[in-house]
């Protein structure tokens, strides 16, 4: 019997049409992970006159999940398409994508609900409905991590995980060969010479004699002489394979002939490049006007921890209603969206006593520009940007931190009327949209 191994478990999602109403999860996430749980509600029953419960009743059950992981460019997306609302997306050309996020303060925001699958090929689960109503940032010197925890319909349990399609590449011999042979190759195997004019049957066969592929491993379609598709199958169907080799010297006649390979259809589940959000990538200002955001003599010289959360953004609601066997819907609330910030407690940290005291407004900018990673082979950047009205609502501690005095405070988050709004999240990667 295959064990179950927790080193195994993967995440796959799927952006559902009607929020609970499940959909393949045909994309894997790879920089969050995981921790469900079901979660439950009984309701007991202990006759009068007796010492011990007679019944216990299930009243309430739904699924929560617990969320950690890395930090990245392009997957923090799906969480802040789920929390703040879906985004407005731009299209900066060359694969290049602009999502703007923002919360609307007088009406319900549109939020993205998703169907997950947890689990290995041994055995998996299926939550659908599933929403972050917490999720948050902890950068430090030495690490940029997310925390946040997310609530879905009921877990199903024993159900096979999505498959993503078959990998299939086309073969196209160019120039109008009209003889000689080619040769195609997997890995460090080459075939033996194919006949320019040869059947699809001949290929394939060809093929399944590379020991990298063994039998019933491709499948290749065409008429004579090509185009060829060949489709990866069996165990190695429903995964990304690199691009088969081909050597077209033998080829004769024609006007310069040659054997191209392209990628007709990719296969396994959709990824996004794993594009971290590093520390070194972060820069933060404080000014006294939205103009000031970003700008350099802004910037804050000393910080050494931040954490920006946002708590209870939205939550289930259950209604009498039996064809809701578990909550009938999620409500936005008063949200807590506060950024936790340590500074060295110089005159820059102090300054932010003051501005408690005072009860007057700042605009933060915390800003993530990868310094090594390009967007889709441009010469664009990864970015994150959250911009936010904020005033000081408590303070912290003070603190060694790394050998420097260190104040701490909390910022809340605040609609500014002035500015028209309270945050915004934008978010530059090669993700269509969300």
């Amino acid at each position: 019997m295959s064990e179950r191994l927790s080193v195994n478990q993967r995440i796959q999602i799927g952006k559902e049409d009607s929020p609970g109403t499940a959909v393949p999860a045909v994309r894997r996430l790879r920089s969050f992970e995981f921790a469900p749980r079901v979660r439950s509600e009984f309701q007991t029953h202990r006759p009068e006159g007796g010492k011990r419960v007679a019944a216990s009743m299930l009243v309430r059950e739904w699924t929560e999940v617990a969320i950690s992981g890395l930090a990245t460019y392009s997957e923090i997306g799906y969480a802040l398409a789920s929390m703040v609302g879906l985004p407005e997306t731009e299209s900066l050309g060359g694969g290049v994508y602009r999502h703007r996020f923002r919360s609307r303060d007088l009406e319900p925001d549109l939020l993205a609900s998703y169907t997950c699958e947890y689990g290995s090929p041994v055995r998996a689960f299926r939550f659908a409905g599933m929403r972050l109503g917490t999720f948050g940032l902890r950068t430090t010197p030495e690490e940029v991590q997310t925390h946040g925890r997310a609530y879905a319909l009921p877990l199903e349990d024993g159900i096979a995980l999505t498959a993503g399609p078959n990998e299939a590449q086309t073969v196209s011999l160019l120039g109008a060969p009209s003889g000689g042979s080619f040769l195609l190759g997997f890995e460090s195997a080459w075939t033996e010479p194919i006949p320019f004019n040869a059947a699809s049957l001949v290929v394939e066969a060809a093929l399944l004699e590379l020991p990298p592929l063994g039998e019933e491993s491709v499948e290749v379609t065409g008429e004579a002489g090509g185009p060829y598709t060949v489709t990866f199958v069996g165990e190695l169907g429903g995964a990304n394979q690199p691009l088969l080799h081909a050597d077209g010297d033998g080829l004769t006649g024609g006007d310069d002939p040659s054997v191209e390979v392209v990628e007709a259809v990719r296969g396994g589940l959709a990824e996004a490049p794993l594009s971290p959000i590093l520390p070194g990538d972060l820069s933060l200002t404080l000014s006294d006007a939205p103009d000031g955001l970003g700008q350099p003599e802004h910037r804050l010289q000393r910080v050494l921890g931040t954490d920006w959360s946002f708590e209870d953004r939205h939550r289930p609601f259950w209604v009498q209603n039996a064809s809701h066997p578990s909550f009938a819907g999620s409500a936005e609330g008063a949200a807590e969206e506060t950024v936790q910030l340590y500074l060295a407690a110089d005159a820059t940290g102090m300054d932010l006593l003051a501005l408690a005291r005072a009860g007057g407004t700042r605009f933060l900018r915390i800003d993530a520009s990868s310094r090594a990673l390009r967007v889709a082979g441009t010469e664009i950047p990864y970015r994150l940007t959250f911009d936010a009205a904020v005033q000081v609502d408590d303070v912290r501690e003070f603190r060694d931190d790394q050998g420097l005095y260190a104040a701490g405070y909390r910022l809340r988050i605040v609609q500014d009327a002035g500015w028209g709004k309270s945050f915004e999240f934008v978010l530059v990667n090669e993700t269509p949209g969300y």
